[in-house]
């Protein structure tokens, strides 16, 4: 992963995290491992995804470049 992501854990804490230049330092996006994502927002430059816990991912992208994904559950496609 290139960029910025922020994750908001279930107390209302962010950690923000430049995965580029904090190499080395502890994520703790292995909080979100086996959650289903129950709900999506977006806005210019940035997709949230929200786990039932209450926590939050957000993934930041910047003008320009190729970026995209995808999120398949019950065989419907999310993609980004």
């Amino acid at each position: 992963m290139e960029g910025r992501i922020e994750h908001v854990d279930p107390g209302g804490v962010t950690h923000s995290y430049d995965c580029q230049k904090r190499i080395n330092e502890a994520l703790y996006l292995h909080q979100l491992l086996q959650q289903s994502i129950t709900a999506t927002e977006t806005e210019p430059y940035r997709l949230s995804l929200i786990f039932e816990s209450g926590a939050v991912l957000r993934i930041f992208t910047e003008l320009g470049g190729l970026e995209c994904g995808q999120i398949i559950k019950d065989h419907r496609y999310i993609v980004f």
